[in-house]
């Protein structure tokens, strides 16, 4: 597996996934130890939207046929289990790798900014890794959503639950990184938390 990280003369490399985020400290720390020069992107969505999407994922593979197949119970058993906790606890996962890991090797974006302008965004996330970002290596296809899945929107009763329980995490998140994108979280997680319960 560390051969992947073995590029030739003038190359990069490296791997995409989530499961990086949540990993323990002490594999951070085995991390850091193999490759104390990597660099660290870490991407943040809305931990309510996060969630829900991760929700469509896991439900549209391993047997099943998508989220709208699915029962609440085995949703709602879903939403409140360790593992999309782990993933939406931005500060805590964040602090991990900072522990290891010093400012210049980490790059911060958001979600939104991804949707605003894809272009820029690629190009920043070049210029943090040292490659050139000159327009002739940002795709024209950057715009294009790659493997998107469609999924039902959000049931309120599902927003509320992880409004819920994700509400101390976006203000966290929020006091950390004080911009525009997660004030939004914070205004559409209070939005959602004061709506009245249609029964």
């Amino acid at each position: 597996y560390g051969a992947l990280f073995s590029p030739d003369p003038g190359q990069i490399v490296g791997e995409v996934t989530p499961a990086y985020a949540a990993l323990e400290e002490r594999v951070v720390a085995r991390i850091h130890a193999l490759m104390p020069r990597a660099r660290i992107i870490y991407l943040l969505r809305n931990p309510i939207h996060r969630a829900w999407s991760q929700a469509a994922m896991d439900f549209s593979k391993y047997g099943h046929r998508g989220l709208h197949t699915i029962g609440d119970e085995e949703i709602k058993a879903f939403l409140e289990g360790g593992r999309v906790s782990k993933h939406s606890n931005y500060v805590k996962n964040l602090q991990a790798w900072e522990r290891f890991y010093p400012p210049a090797q980490i790059f911060v974006g958001f979600h939104e900014q991804l949707v605003q302008d894809p272009r820029a965004r690629l190009r920043e996330i070049y210029q943090f890794l040292g490659v050139d970002s000159s327009d002739r290596f940002i795709p024209e296809t950057a715009h294009i959503n790659q493997n998107a899945r469609q999924y039902p929107s959000i049931p309120d009763h599902f927003a509320r639950l992880l409004a819920h329980r994700f509400y101390e995490g976006i203000e966290q998140a929020h006091e950390r990184f004080a911009n525009s994108h997660t004030a939004g979280w914070v205004e559409s997680a209070r939005r959602i938390l004061e709506s009245p319960i249609v029964t």
